[in-house]
């Protein structure tokens, strides 16, 4: 088959113009930085890439959850911070004020003082972040979580952390519940609380006391140490049972039920101290 002069320079300047299309396709992925500029270039490849881009989009939102995460934390553990530093002080002013030299108006300064402390420790339990949104009110973000009222303090917010997912499998907490903060902390040393009777005439004074056997204290109960004379003690549990009994001496422990106590002092015949579980009390009453 002869070839023409015409079809010979037609066939020339198609593969001319396909080299042209082909270098500026070339030009333009490398000014875009992509290989495949449309979908039909590479269907498989295209999806591909949407995967991807996905999941950096993804990543990238986890990373901005997590700083948002941190920046929230350690505001709230700086807060807290601050809330140890005033309970400390209030824990001084009220050894300053257990002490018999000291004048009516010495007490009403250190009473003054302490009010103003309580009132520190409120505007801490209510502080905002950079976003002004309360950080000890659980999820109610935008309301006050503490107010004072006649008969004491109340919490205005919920029980529900607010979290962000830091994984496609992980949330984080990115604060705490105001009421478990400062509204359910348990007396004494967490698992029981002692108390001195109120009317008890001689000097002695209960430590906070420990549990030495968690399995016998497991069945807690309240008991009650009276001093039958001042050398000689009898415990008896609500059921009014005798659990024990023993010669006193000052600062020597007393162990009962999974529980030791310290007493010291000088107790009369007839003064009581109460040992019994720990119930929930605010910071703000305390």
């Amino acid at each position: 088959m002869r070839i023409s002069t015409t079809q010979f320079f037609k066939l020339g300047v198609s593969s001319i113009q396909r080299q042209q299309a082909e270098m500026a396709e070339t030009s333009l992925q490398l000014a875009n930085g992509k290989r495949i500029l449309a979908p039909s270039d590479d269907p498989t490849g295209t999806v591909v890439g949407l995967r991807l881009n996905t999941a950096i989009e993804t990543t990238g939102q986890y990373q901005d959850n997590a700083s948002q995460a941190q920046g929230r934390l350690e505001f709230e553990e700086s807060t807290l911070a601050q809330v140890g530093v005033g309970l400390q002080r209030i824990r001084e002013l009220a050894l300053q004020g257990n002490n018999d030299t000291l004048s009516d108006q010495d007490r009403s300064f250190i009473a003054t003082e302490a009010e103003q402390r309580l009132q520190e420790l409120l505007d801490l339990a209510n502080s905002r972040d950079a976003n002004g949104e309360y950080i000890f009110a659980g999820s109610q973000s935008h309301t006050r979580p503490f107010s004072q009222t006649v008969g004491g303090f109340t919490y205005n917010g919920d029980d529900l952390p607010r979290s962000v997912q830091m994984s496609p499998v992980r949330r984080l907490a990115i604060g705490d519940s105001g009421d478990q903060v400062f509204m359910e902390i348990l007396k004494g040393n967490g698992r029981f609380a002692t108390v001195a009777g109120a009317a008890n005439t001689g000097t002695g004074v209960i430590d906070n006391g420990t549990v030495t056997d968690l399995a016998l204290w497991g069945a807690c109960d309240t008991y009650t140490i009276s001093f039958t004379t001042p050398d000689s003690f009898e415990i008896r549990d609500s059921a009014s049972n005798l659990v024990t009994a023993g010669a006193y001496v000052s600062g020597s422990a007393i162990d009962f039920q999974g529980a030791q106590v310290v007493i010291q002092g000088a107790p009369e015949a007839g003064d009581q101290f109460t040992v019994s579980p720990s119930t929930d009390q605010s910071l703000f009453q305390t």
